[in-house]
This record gives structure tokens, sequence and C-alpha cells, in this order.
């Protein structure tokens, strides 16, 4: 019975030995990989810089006055008045369950021309960093 107490209290010094040095040697900079072929390299985030961010706010505020005519059943949802038409109200509500919906999925397709302009990088889709653009405007 001490044998296996002796053998169990051994292991465990071993490990917190290790595990000291292990940090030490983190602490210091260097790596406890195996391979260097395991190196991880990030892949650089795009990054979305508008031309002319005055162009941008200029064409956003156009379309949150213009009211254009809802073209499908989604914009007809928040087509509260039935009027066949979005108005600044009815679009940022729009625009508040995109992000809703983008914050829950990290991206969402682009079917409504209402949301097309903030796909900024032209994939059909906007994605969480496009998001941030429509954040912007329902402030």
């Amino acid at each position: 019975m001490h044998k296996k107490i002796f053998i169990y209290f051994v292991f465990f010094l071993f490990g917190v030995v290790f595990f000291a040095f292990a940090q030490e040697t983190v602490m210091e900079g260097e790596s406890l990989s195996f391979k260097e072929s395991e190196k991880v390299v990030e892949r650089p985030q795009k990054s979305y810089f508008l031309e002319d961010a005055e162009v941008f706010k200029k064409k956003v505020y156009e379309l949150l006055v213009s009211q254009k005519e809802v073209s499908n059943e989604i914009e007809k949802r928040y087509d509260e008045n039935t009027d066949g038409k979005l108005q600044e109200k009815e679009l940022k509500a729009f625009w508040f369950d995109i992000v809703f919906v983008v914050e829950r999925r990290s991206w969402v397709n682009v079917n409504s021309e209402f949301i097309r302009i903030f796909d900024l990088d032209k994939d059909g889709r906007i994605n969480l960093q496009e998001s941030f653009e429509i954040k912007k405007f329902l402030r």
C-alpha cells in the first residue's frame, strides 16, 4: 500500500516540476511544439476601407429617404403601414434584424436592395465586419 502511495507521489512531483519548467519556458518566449511545421500562421483579416466615406453615407441617407418600393416577401414583413414602401423607421427595423442575424450566424445572404449597399466586398453576403457599417446608421 505504501509503495503505491510513494509511486503516486513521485509521479505527482514529476508533473509539478515538468509543469513549472514548461511555464518558465513559455514565459521566456520559447515554443513547446515538437515540430516546427506546426507553427500557426494567422491570416490577415479583410479590411474594408471605403474609398469615400462621405459618399457612402450620402448613398445610405438617400436610401433612407427615398422610400423605395418593397420587392420581396421579406421586405413586405417590415412594411407596417402596407403602403408598399419602407419608410426610415421600417428600414431601420429591417437593418436591426439583419445585424441580429449576422451576429448569430456570422453572415446573411443579400436578398434585398435595402442591404446590398452594405455588401462592401460584393460577395452576396453581409458578414460581421459589414454589419458594423449597418450599426453606424442605427444609432
